[in-house]
């Protein structure tokens, strides 16, 4: 495909690529010797402090860092700011600097083609001229397939990009939203059906009333309200190694069955596939969150289909 010089595709230079971590050095250094496979660059890497984090194997990891990396900035806080905090105003500082950003919390294990296959979605993102995110989680872990981007109105953080442009929209204080009558408006929240719309606006009014408890919820919120355009890979190419760890902000249970970090899939991913019911399928599959839906893998031919060309 042939790029107008209006839809040229974006490359790595213009992505700043955050690296979120708080106590977990040797997580920390999984993670910048993946990003490194992956031909990383421009990589922020902040760590939160508090006693907890500032170690002297962190510090070993930091001059490591430094070693592995020409372009990276480290910044390691010395008060802890808090999950909510930590996470967005460090994304904020790094939308100052480049018109795209990779996030990478220091449990989530990417695939050897993470970065070009997110940079590619953000790319058809830009093409199309929507607003949205660009996940690297799916639920369904397959190896060896041929991988394709879906739509989804819901977004999934486990390693995921965005713009400047999307990310202004971003508030993680609800306090003076009504939450109710501005969904009321939304195409995307008007496709749910009764349950899923009630198990997300108990959520939506859980973070209303204590913003400081997590900071993705909010952005779920701002996705539904703008209707904005999500793309997520049909096989994950991102895993979680942070469940049963009391380190874990949120995951501190057992790794659930389905999470298979070992079967990242590593191709590269194609268009957007297009009438097909994987979307009804796992559009609003949260497991991890205590909904449960059963999943049915597709024929192989789905996966045979020539990449579908944009306009």
């Amino acid at each position: 495909m042939k790029y107008s010089k209006y839809q040229s595709p974006i490359s790595i230079k213009e992505v700043g690529i955050l690296v979120i971590g708080y106590n977990r050095p040797e997580l920390l250094e999984k993670r910048l010797l993946e990003l490194k496979n992956c031909g990383a660059m421009n990589l922020y890497v902040s760590i939160d402090g508090g006693s907890e984090s500032h170690t002297p194997k962190m510090e070993e990891l930091k001059v490591f860092a430094n070693r592995l990396f020409d372009n990276i900035q480290i910044q390691h806080h010395k008060e802890n700011l808090g999950l909510v905090k930590h996470i967005t105003s460090e994304i904020t500082r790094v939308l100052t600097i480049h018109k795209y950003v990779i996030v990478v919390e220091d449990d989530i294990k990417i695939s050897s083609k993470f970065c070009i296959n997110v940079i590619n979605g953000l790319t058809q993102l830009k093409i199309n001229n929507v607003n949205g995110i660009v996940s690297g989680y799916s639920p369904i872990f397959r190896r060896k397939l041929h991988n394709y981007w879906r739509k989804t109105h819901v977004c999934y953080f486990w390693g995921w990009a965005c713009s400047q442009e999307t990310w202004r929209f971003y508030d993680f204080n609800l306090l003076n939203h009504s939450l109710d009558q501005e969904l009321s408006k939304s195409k995307a929240w008007s496709k749910l059906n009764a349950y899923q719309r009630k198990f997300w606006l108990s959520r939506f009014h859980s973070v209303q009333i204590n913003p400081l408890s997590t900071w993705d919820y909010q952005f779920i919120y701002i996705s539904f309200v703008n209707n904005f355009t999500n793309l997520a890979p049909i096989f994950s190419i991102t895993g979680n190694e942070g469940f049963n760890d009391p380190r874990s902000v949120h995951n501190q249970g057992i790794q659930p069955k389905n999470i298979k970090n070992s079967h990242l899939n590593e191709g590269d991913l194609r268009k957007i596939v297009k009438n097909s019911r994987w979307f009804r399928i796992i559009d609003m599959d949260h497991y991890f969150q205590g909904l449960k839906i059963k999943i049915k893998i597709e024929s192989k031919k789905l996966f045979k289909r020539q990449p579908l060309q944009y306009p």
